[in-house]
């Protein structure tokens, strides 16, 4: 791997060396970091999800933004509309916007238990009667937007993008238009929730991540997680 910043080469290889690291930011489960160390050398790699964001050379103090072309646009003006109501409980199907009743294809993402080596597909459909569905790697999560009928754990919920660490509004900028949406449905004595993220300007819609659980519903860590991100 090399890098040049400002006249300034640095090279190094990933070589299974003590020096060489890899990390996933807890804060997110999508951001990761990549440091690379050779004689006196060294590169690090940030990014979020599939994406690099950030290049480091050791020594210079100059860091390197890669920036992403979108296929579309992104106007950042919020829209005046949330795309569903602010709820703290009780979100039902009918409150879900027309545009995300479909098949979304993206990318999966691993997270800190489950981290992966290598990208593969990954989707969400969102039905009209609520049910939601992430697949990944020929796996399935599933669970249901009901209003709060089918809740093992309090009821289903959506959440305004206010004070909310996401790792779409760190990496484009966003701010103040994503929102979360949960649906959350009991599996025997777990329970399976599925958070969907939305980003929402006066421009377009989309989702932009998704992370599906599988937790005991009286409490405690998760004993399966996925999770998928999507490009904008």
């Amino acid at each position: 791997m090399t890098a040049t910043l400002n006249g300034s080469t640095q090279s190094a290889a990933l070589d299974g060396d003590a020096n060489d690291t890899w990390f996933q930011l807890p804060a997110n489960a999508m951001s990761f970091g990549v440091n690379v160390a050779g004689a006196g050398q060294g590169i690090a790699l940030t990014g979020y999800a599939g994406r690099l964001a950030l290049v480091e050379v050791v020594g210079v103090l100059d860091k390197c933004a890669i920036a992403f072309k979108s296929d579309t646009t992104l106007d950042m003006t919020p829209s005046s509309v949330p795309p569903v109501p602010i709820k703290s409980s009780g979100l039902s199907a009918a409150d879900l916007p027309a545009w995300l009743l479909r098949q979304h294809v993206g990318h999966l993402a691993g997270t800190l238990l489950a981290p992966q080596s290598q990208s593969a597909a990954c989707t969400l459909d969102v039905a009209a009667d609520g049910s939601v569905t992430l697949s990944a790697a020929g796996r399935s999560l599933e669970a249901k937007i009901s209003g709060g009928l089918t809740s093992a754990t309090g009821g289903d919920r959506d959440s305004s993008a206010a004070s909310r660490q996401s790792a779409y509004a760190a990496l484009t900028g966003a701010r103040d238009w994503v929102w979360t949406i949960t649906g959350q449905s009991p599996a025997g004595s777990d329970t399976v929730q599925i958070d969907v993220e939305l980003a929402y300007t006066a421009a377009r819609a989309q989702v932009s991540y998704a992370i599906a659980q599988v937790k005991p519903s009286a409490g405690g860590a998760a004993s399966r997680i996925e999770a998928c991100y999507f490009n904008n």
